[in-house]
């Protein structure tokens, strides 16, 4: 739950994952006096492209407000790739109408700049679709699978694979601004101790043929993240590569989406 204060208008926000997003929004002149429901309702449930998702809580501290957006989908115990997990992806700025109701004028599923302006250009995924291999693969967990837009496959090295590698393709040279890793924790059995943690790697861009310049080093890392966004250098490059060197004991790491974030070309 969060309140938002604004001149005159105080509105109050919730959400509640039951069966599916329970939502609602009130809103008043004052924080104690009678509240009113908030019509239309300012939280868009709906799916952008094949990440669907819902928008909840939220706000990074850039003098705006934001709502933050979740994935629609459970973290099951014993075997997530029979159901969902869920896990926050990124935020979108909300506004308000001239009758003080709270809305988002659109969910989105690439990274959007915090202040909007004509001068603003949008980042956007840079291999979607294109051509992405691993090192190995197994049976049906091909590398493009990654790449895909979808949540509802990923890539899965050989067991026997001591350092998996997942290399990408642009349609043409590009700058990289940002990637982002959605890990899918295969095995995850936290009855059996197989539990959740930190996976660690590296992405590495390719800023001339053969030449592999790090622009992100996950190596050390502590936190356990199924989704991490990450914007690093700009670098100018045509392939970019995830190079897995850790994961949870018991977990095979499987990548439902890598995605190397740009300018428009």
């Amino acid at each position: 739950m969060r309140i938002s204060q604004k001149p005159v208008v105080f509105s109050l926000l919730r959400a509640a994952m039951l069966a599916a997003f329970s939502a609602g929004s009130l809103i008043a002149e004052e924080p104690r006096a009678p509240e009113r429901y908030c019509n239309p309702l300012p939280i868009p449930n709906y799916a952008v492209g094949k990440l669907a998702r819902d928008v909840t809580k939220g706000a990074p501290n850039d003098g705006g407000l934001w709502l933050s957006e979740r994935k629609e989908q459970y973290r099951e115990l014993a075997d997530p790739t029979a159901l969902w997990f869920e896990r926050r992806i990124g935020m979108d700025p909300a506004e308000f109408d001239s009758a003080g109701n709270l809305y988002v004028p659109a969910a989105t599923s690439t990274p959007q700049p915090v202040a909007v302006s004509a001068e603003a250009t949008p980042w956007v995924p840079l291999n979607d679709g294109e051509p992405t291999f691993g090192s190995s693969s197994a049976p049906n967990t091909a590398g493009r699978r990654a790449a895909d837009n979808s949540m509802m496959t990923w890539w899965l090295p050989a067991a026997d694979d001591a350092q998996p590698v997942l290399t990408t393709s642009f349609a043409s040279t590009a700058e990289i601004r940002a990637v982002r890793v959605i890990w899918r924790d295969v095995g995850l059995d936290t009855r059996n101790g197989a539990k959740p943690g930190p996976f660690r790697y590296r992405v590495e861009a390719e800023t001339s043929p053969g030449m592999w310049a790090t622009i992100g080093d996950r190596s050390a890392s502590t936190e356990d993240f199924l989704i991490d966004y990450r914007e690093c250098v700009p670098t100018t490059a045509g392939r970019a590569r995830l190079v897995v060197l850790g994961h949870p004991e018991g977990i095979q790491p499987g990548v439902s989406e890598f995605t190397v974030f740009g300018p428009v070309r």
